[in-house]
């Protein structure tokens, strides 16, 4: 494929499930410690806690990446799926950005709402660069397409 039929954006793991994963690791640490030093029984704890662990690591912590293809967004994620949204289907989006000093709290993401057969939906996603990744979305979507300097959308609610 060329490069302008195939773009892929690299996502960025949400800070929420990375404290919760360190959390539980450390959590975990400390009842392993108690089982073998001092005898206690947590295996009440310990087991449940490192199958958290686990699914925090292998669906929070590793990101997905957005590639898109000629006809569609595809959400890969690491493990388990591949999402496809057509750039058709798109009707709006939202977009909020961190930058390095105000909005430290804030995350990366893009909120991409679109149909899927008669329903509305909404997906969430947090690429690493949200400014590019949403002047791709829009350059490919046919929504956004400029009419006169106005998006689809405007002209919409302007009528």
């Amino acid at each position: 494929m060329e490069e302008h039929e195939k773009t892929v954006f690299r996502g960025e793991a949400g800070r929420v499930e990375t404290g919760a994963l360190i959390s539980t690791v450390l959590l975990l640490g400390i009842f392993l410690y108690d089982q073998l030093f001092y005898g206690m029984n947590m295996w009440f704890a310990i087991l449940p806690l490192l199958a958290i662990g686990i699914c925090l690591l292998l669906f929070g912590v590793f990101p997905e990446k957005y590639c898109f293809t000629k006809t569609t967004l595809e959400v890969r994620y690491l493990f388990y799926r591949v999402d496809s949204i057509a750039y058709d289907a798109v009707f709006n989006l939202e977009m909020t950005g961190r930058d390095g000093f105000v909005n430290l709290l804030k995350e990366n993401k893009v909120k991409v709402y679109h149909t899927v057969g008669k329903k509305k939906k909404m997906t969430v996603c947090k690429p690493c660069d949200v400014y590019a990744f949403t002047e791709e979305l829009k350059k490919r979507c046919p929504e956004f397409e400029n009419e006169e300097g106005k998006t689809r959308l405007e002209v919409f609610f302007n009528k």
